[in-house]
């Protein structure tokens, strides 16, 4: 984490100081104004990285290789963009939040055996809602059967229940707008980077323009909906 966090400082030249993190009005104290999209890590070479150079790098032993969440996050930092993938077949490109609060990740970690990954990661970034409303993300409709319909209408649809009957997909309460989300489209203030532990969030505070919080460990009184 030190390594990639090395690497990402020497290619944040272009981005505003840091800020101190006031956890007033954030996506702890209110987290219904918020919503959040995490970081996975990546079994391969980054999606716009060529297959070769990724091959080189874990030859070579670089620290670069790294395809943790983590710095995943660190990517999606320095590069200041979310970049868009497909969530569903023949569906457009998108990227996707969640409204779930992000004092229940936690407890709704779960580990996807069909996907190969955890659904909620204690790393990535709460975006406030209406900023996103503003440019074009809605929340996704759960429905039983998807009906070919418009653009429009598939991409803002899901399926509440996997083929076998047994995951309600409807728990995720996701959101979707289309294509990449560049974040010099939104202000400081409608930002925040959120993080699995203390260490983490010193480093990636160290050079991120946007205030990092910890991932809570439970439910408190205080952010009792």
């Amino acid at each position: 984490q030190r390594q990639a966090a090395t690497k990402a400082t020497s290619l944040r030249s272009d981005l505003p100081e840091p800020t101190e993190a006031s956890i007033s009005g954030g996506p702890i104290d209110a987290p219904n104004e918020w919503l959040c999209h995490w970081t996975r890590a990546v079994p391969g070479p980054w999606h716009d990285q060529a297959e070769d150079e990724f091959l080189d790098e874990l030859i070579l032993g670089c620290p670069t290789a790294d395809r943790s969440a983590f710095a995943a996050l660190i990517r999606l930092i320095t590069q200041g963009q979310i970049k868009s993938s497909v969530s569903t077949k023949n569906k457009p490109p998108t990227v996707s939040f969640t409204a779930v609060p992000l004092h229940k990740f936690r407890q709704r970690r779960i580990y996807r055996p069909h996907r190969q990954r955890f659904d909620f990661e204690p790393w990535g970034v709460a975006i406030r809602k209406n900023a996103l409303e503003k440019i074009g993300a809605k929340a996704v409709e759960y429905i039983d059967e998807i009906i070919p319909n418009s653009d429009s209408k598939t991409t803002f649809t899901q399926r509440r229940f996997d083929t076998k009957g047994r995951i309600d997909w409807s728990v995720e309460q996701e959101w979707r707008i289309k294509g990449d989300l560049s974040l010099s489209n939104l202000t400081l203030d409608d930002i925040y980077i959120f993080v699995d532990t203390e260490v983490e969030a010193t480093i990636i505070q160290a050079y991120s323009a946007w205030p990092v919080t910890v991932v809570p460990a439970g439910l408190s009184q205080a952010n009792a909906e």
